[in-house]
């Protein structure tokens, strides 16, 4: 038998040869969030309490058994079990398109992304977490009339809407 054969059969092993317990230890994985990958959002793991902002391709660390809450600034936008790849929704808790819940969060994923184009990646600055002081509720559905433009969002961006009646004269 080989010795990496040997050394892996051994790691199984949870006992000492006392007969004590020799605890497991579980090591961190990396996961991925994605709507396309998204890069700096703040993370936690719980019970782990690894904690970070995604890096390049919106990596994460977490342990297996772990729920991992991601947010920007005061904005929590989900938590989910640890995987290997978090997409937002895992965060809103459902897959239908039509779900306020994830229209929301693609939607406010999307506005923060530093070059307004999200299909090579989102990338959420420092900036924008540190104007994003107050919670946002997803579950709101608004009127499409009243839904910010994405350059509205992030700071020192401006833009101005047309109304969408006609102006008082």
């Amino acid at each position: 038998m080989s010795l990496a054969a040997i050394a892996a059969l051994s790691a199984c092993n949870t006992k000492d040869n006392d007969g004590y317990d020799i605890p497991v230890v579980v090591q961190p994985t990396q996961g991925r969030l994605v709507d396309a990958p998204v890069e700096g959002v703040s993370y936690q793991a719980a019970p782990s309490a690894i904690s970070g902002k995604t890096g390049a391709n919106g990596v994460f660390s977490c342990k297996a058994g772990d729920t991992v809450s991601f947010s920007v600034g005061g904005v929590i936008v989900g938590s989910a079990a640890c995987a290997a790849t978090v997409a937002a929704a895992d965060l809103a808790g459902t897959s239908a398109l039509g779900d306020v819940k994830l229209q929301n969060r693609l939607v406010f994923l999307q506005a923060l992304d530093e070059d307004d184009d999200p299909t090579n990646g989102i990338r959420i600055t420092a900036a924008v977490h540190d104007a994003l002081t107050q919670a946002l509720d997803f579950n709101l559905a608004a009127p499409t009339s009243t839904r910010p433009s994405p350059r509205c969002c992030r700071p020192g961006r401006t833009t101005s809407t047309a109304s969408p009646t006609p102006a008082a004269r």
